[in-house]
C-alpha cells in the first residue's frame, strides 16, 4: 500500500522534530538558569507558546491515537499487549483535553497529565525490550497479539513505534505542565 510509507514518514518525521523540540527545551531549561540571554528566549517560548499548550496537549494526543490506528487499522500491525496498555492511557486524553479546553478546567489537567506521566514510564520500557533490553515482566505474545519486542519499523536509527509513543507522552506532559504553570495567567 504506497499510503503506509507515506503516512509513516509523516509520522516519523513529526517524532524526530518532537524529541528535537523536547531535549532543546530541558536543555534551554537547564543553561538558562547560567545564561542570562536564555532566560530571555525562555520567557519570550513561555509567553507565546504556555496559554496555547493545552491545545498543543490535545493535538499531540489526538496524532498519537489517528497514528496508532493508522498502523493496526491501515498498515495492519498488530498490536502486542503493551501497546493496548499506551493505548489505555492515550485514547482517553483526547476526550479529557477536549473537555478541560472547552470548559476551561485548569484542575482536570491532572488526570491525562497522570495518564501521560504512567506512558512515560509503560512506553519507556516497551522501547527498551525493542532495543534488546531483558524482560523484567513477562511479555510474551497473547493470542492475537505480537511479541512487545517486535519492530514494525525503524527510522532515523531510533525511532519505533513505542518511541513515537514515549515522545507524544513527554511532549503532553510537558505541555500540561507549561500550561500549569504559565499558562493560566493569561487565561484568568
Amino acid at each position: 500500500m504506497q499510503i503506509v510509507p507515506t503516512v509513516s514518514h509523516v509520522l516519523n518525521t513529526l517524532t524526530l522534530a518532537s524529541d528535537a523540540a523536547i531535549l532543546s527545551w530541558i536543555l534551554l531549561l537547564l543553561l538558562s538558569r547560567y545564561i542570562r540571554k536564555l532566560r530571555n528566549i525562555k520567557r519570550n517560548i513561555i509567553e507565546h507558546i504556555a496559554p496555547y499548550s493545552r491545545i498543543f496537549a490535545c493535538t499531540v494526543a489526538l496524532t498519537a491515537m489517528a497514528g496508532s490506528l493508522f498502523y493496526s487499522e491501515v498498515a495492519q500491525y498488530s498490536p502486542c499487549v503493551l501497546c493496548w496498555y499506551q493505548r489505555i492511557l492515550m485514547y482517553p486524553q483526547v476526550l479529557l483535553l477536549g473537555i478541560a479546553i472547552i470548559i476551561n478546567d485548569v484542575k482536570g489537567l491532572i488526570y491525562p497529565k497522570a495518564l501521560s506521566a504512567a506512558g512515560i514510564i509503560l512506553s519507556a520500557y516497551h522501547y527498551y525490550l525493542q532495543v534488546g533490553g531483558p524482560s523484567i515482566l513477562p511479555c510474551s505474545a497473547v493470542g492475537f497479539s505480537s511479541e512487545c519486542s517486535e519492530r514494525f519499523s525503524t527510522a532515523y536509527g531510533y525511532i519505533t513505534i513505542p518511541m513515537m509513543s514515549l515522545t507524544a507522552f513527554i511532549a503532553i506532559f510537558i505541555l500540561l505542565s507549561l500550561y500549569q504553570i504559565y499558562g493560566n495567567r493569561k487565561t484568568q
